[in-house]
């Protein structure tokens, strides 16, 4: 006897990593990694145009070295924290949702 399994709903808030390495088969995360980071970054132009420029420099660097998987992302992600910290609460809470609306 053949059921109609129900689908299961469509969530608004789901992430699906688009491009898939073509030797492993894996996601490809770093690209979409950076690409979030870097969204999440630009609010904080207005207030601490500077540091979003240097943190900017640090990931290019980290990219040229091909250092990203093997922690060079470590020091990117605790200046990440330490500029938003550093900013309005506006600001921060807009860092917050500029990054999740990329990731979307």
């Amino acid at each position: 006897q053949n059921q109609i399994q129900p689908q299961p709903p469509h969530h608004q808030h789901t992430m699906e990593w688009p491009l898939s390495n073509d030797q492993t088969g894996k996601p490809r995360t770093t690209p979409t990694n950076q690409a979030i980071w870097k969204a999440a970054l630009q609010p904080a132009r207005s207030e601490r145009p500077e540091a979003v420029q240097a943190w900017e420099t640090q990931l290019e660097s980290t990219i040229m070295k091909n250092d990203w998987r093997r922690g060079g992302y470590v020091p990117l992600v605790e200046e990440f924290v330490r500029l938003q910290a550093t900013v309005s609460p506006t600001v921060a809470l807009a860092m917050c949702r500029a990054g999740l609306e990329y990731a979307r």
